[in-house]
């Protein structure tokens, strides 16, 4: 099996709807689109948002994709595209910053990772 980390992706999710937009209405562009985009990628087994304290949507989180032999934690952060345009940008890391065996495991690997991050 070929997994594919979906590492150093950007991604516009837009489509003219108004820039701030709480929930996705409006056709997959509101604040939880870059979620729901990262959750749909192939071999991804979880993703969640740690940090959203922002109110225009600029947060981030990780996913967490299934290889052959682990399972790769990889850091994203989105960002609002106005007043570019609609929408957000969704980022992902370069580099998976863990790797764990089984999903029982990730919720500690990311707890460790977040306290580094967000302390």
């Amino acid at each position: 099996m070929d997994t594919n980390l979906h590492l150093s992706l950007e991604v516009v999710l837009g489509d003219g709807s108004q820039p701030f937009e709480m929930n996705d209405n409006n056709g997959g562009t509101g604040w939880f689109a870059p979620q729901k985009y990262l959750k749909n990628l192939p071999d991804v087994v979880k993703c969640e948002l740690l940090d959203t304290t922002s109110s225009a949507g600029d947060w981030s989180g990780y996913f967490a994709v299934k290889t052959p032999s682990d399972i790769a934690l990889i850091a994203f952060t989105q960002y609002n595209n106005y007043p570019q345009g609609p929408g957000y940008v969704l980022q992902t890391d370069t580099q998976p910053f863990d790797y764990v065996n089984t999903e029982d495991e990730i919720e500690e690997a990311v707890n460790e990772w977040a306290a580094s991050q967000y302390s």
